[in-house]
């Protein structure tokens, strides 16, 4: 029997279909059932093997819904507390390695099957690849520098390339509504998560609260572009939740990130002076009613150094020990001005500069910190490559007619701003949901360019 051409490339094409999604199917199930093996072998209980692998299982799907490349890896990196042995378990483990390749093989295989291609809004990525770039050759330098080299586990370099992988995946899967918001969901999930591990140990636990801070306004989204009423509920449900979450953890850096976010969705409002006067002495007067005595108390040493509520000892402490760290960072960045002194690198070189008893502690403060450890040229990109993200949603937001996507433009900008403000005071430059959000923004300008590209080359040929 022989075939003719026709016959041959129907074969060929159906061959290379089930390659394409074969092969990272195949490799799903065996590193998410060795890596659940090897979980059991740590004094966990099971159910983190369990939860780990289900995750893992999930990118089988991805090859047809890439957006759960990104869910996955949420899951994985923020539904486990940071602080505790399931994390050093998670990240020993590597999981969030095997997860970032599993998902890179996977986005790779639906690109070729969809051929889907971003036009505009590429420069943002190629500066997150300068930054990438940048981070790893400080790394070499202060290798050769001769720099003591024990990062901490998680502010490992190699999450950077974590976050240049999935920022690309970002910018190509998040352009269409749906998924506005199904990746908040997946985000407010991982939170929940880990709030309710927690139970009462959110309480003062910064991450949690930066990221309740961050996925707000995204989950709140919803409420404007979700597909029907029942969703919409469930969207101020879980706006609420978040907000509950970061209450009962009492985080001052949250709450600047919070009142961040909060200005620049007031910003986007229409007649936003007529809301200021009448909502503002609103907003303040439900907050002191709605937040515990006790977070309010937390701001009080920043005014009154003899303050004597519970927590004032160790306020005053935290706020002497961040300056401190500040400035040990700052004299880190003007004696390494161009490359630093590597990045993770910060805890084991403060002892250079401030006593012993530091050693480990990073600077609570993301921009010291990448001055610090990739000198000024690294914290140069590092500031343009999400100024020019704020810059490029802008642009959108002003430009696009759709109203879901202005509405997911000024949801993303209000998260970055969250992000950029409560980072000066808690060190997240490595936050990989910050570059997410960075891909989100690529993917939605998208076809705002090519609308405008299409008009002008109509307009030439007339």
């Amino acid at each position: 029997m022989f075939l003719d051409g026709n016959e041959l490339a129907v074969k060929t094409l159906k061959w290379r279909a089930t390659l394409l999604w074969g092969l990272p199917t195949v490799a799903t199930l065996a590193v998410s059932i060795w890596l659940g093996y090897l979980a059991n072998t740590f004094n966990l209980a099971h159910g983190w093997a369990i939860g780990w692998t289900t995750a893992l299982l999930m990118l089988v799907a991805a090859p047809w819904k890439p957006i759960v490349t990104l869910g996955v890896y949420i899951l994985l990196a923020y539904g486990t507390p940071r602080y505790g042995p399931q994390h050093e378990a998670l990240l020993s483990l590597h999981i969030l390695d095997w997860s970032v390749a599993l998902s890179l093989t996977s986005w790779l295989a639906w690109r070729v099957r969809t051929k889907m291609d971003n036009k505009c809004g590429n420069w943002l990525l190629f500066v997150m690849l300068a930054f990438v770039g940048w981070v790893f050759l400080s790394a070499l330098f202060a290798l050769r520098a001769g720099f003591p080299w024990q990062p901490l586990a998680e502010h490992n370099p190699t999450v950077f390339l974590h976050a240049l992988i999935l920022a690309w995946i970002a910018a190509s899967t998040l352009k269409w509504r749906s998924t506005s918001w199904q990746l908040p969901l997946l985000a407010a999930l991982a939170v929940a998560i880990n709030a309710l591990i927690q139970g009462k140990g959110v309480y003062l636990e910064g991450d949690i609260s930066f990221l309740s801070v961050i996925a707000l306004p995204l989950v709140a989204l919803g409420i404007w572009i979700s597909p029907n009423w029942p969703m919409r509920i469930g969207h101020f449900i879980i706006t609420m939740g978040l907000l509950y979450i970061m209450l009962m953890a009492q985080n001052r850096a949250a709450a600047a990130g919070l009142a961040a976010a909060l200005i620049v969705a007031w910003w986007h409002l229409h007649q936003r002076w007529r809301i200021l006067a009448i909502g503002l002495p609103f907003l303040i007067a439900t907050f002191t009613l709605v937040a515990p005595q006790s977070y309010l108390d937390r701001f009080k040493v920043l005014w009154d150094r003899e303050a004597h509520h519970e927590t004032a000892a160790l306020d005053r402490a935290t706020v002497d020990e961040r300056l401190l760290l500040w400035n040990a960072g700052w004299q880190m960045a003007k004696d390494k001005p161009w490359v630093g002194v590597g990045v993770g690198n910060y805890p084991n070189t403060v002892v250079f500069y401030l006593p012993r008893l530091y050693q480990g502690m990073v600077t609570h403060n993301s921009f010291i910190q990448i001055a610090a450890e990739t000198g000024f040229p690294g914290l140069a990109i590092y500031c343009v490559l999400f100024l020019g993200t704020i810059a490029m949603l802008q642009r959108t937001i002003r430009v696009t007619k759709e109203p879901w996507r202005r509405s997911t433009g000024i949801a993303i900008q209000t998260a970055l701003a969250g992000y950029l403000i409560g980072g000066i005071f808690i060190s997240r430059h490595d936050l990989i949901f910050s570059y997410i959000l960075i891909g989100w923004a690529v993917a939605l300008c998208v076809p705002v360019c090519r609308k405008n590209l299409q008009r002008i080359h109509n307009v030439q040929h007339k």
